[in-house]
């Protein structure tokens, strides 16, 4: 349904411009061709808006966790089982 707010402005679809092909633009560095629409939320959409992630956020997640529970049983470890002290005690 189209938005009232927008009063007749054309409703785009809401895809980043970095997922946009790189080449065959008449500007290049912002993915866009002379007299194209713009979207209404540009700053949120256009190249200079934040990054696309490339990994999923459910995959990031499980890799963040990954990641510090292998970090936090390697010191469980070192806590249980501490390595001997190199040197002499006095």
């Amino acid at each position: 349904q189209p938005d009232p707010q927008l009063q007749g402005y054309p409703q785009l679809p809401d895809v980043s411009r970095q997922r946009l092909p790189p080449l065959g633009w008449d500007d290049v560095q912002n993915r866009r061709n002379i007299g194209d629409t713009l979207h209404e939320k540009e700053e949120l959409y256009g190249m200079w808006g934040p990054d696309v992630p490339h990994v999923e956020p459910n995959m990031a997640l499980r890799h963040f966790l990954l990641a510090f529970s292998l970090l936090g049983g390697f010191g469980y470890l070192l806590y249980k089982f501490p390595p001997e002290s190199p040197v002499v005690p006095k």
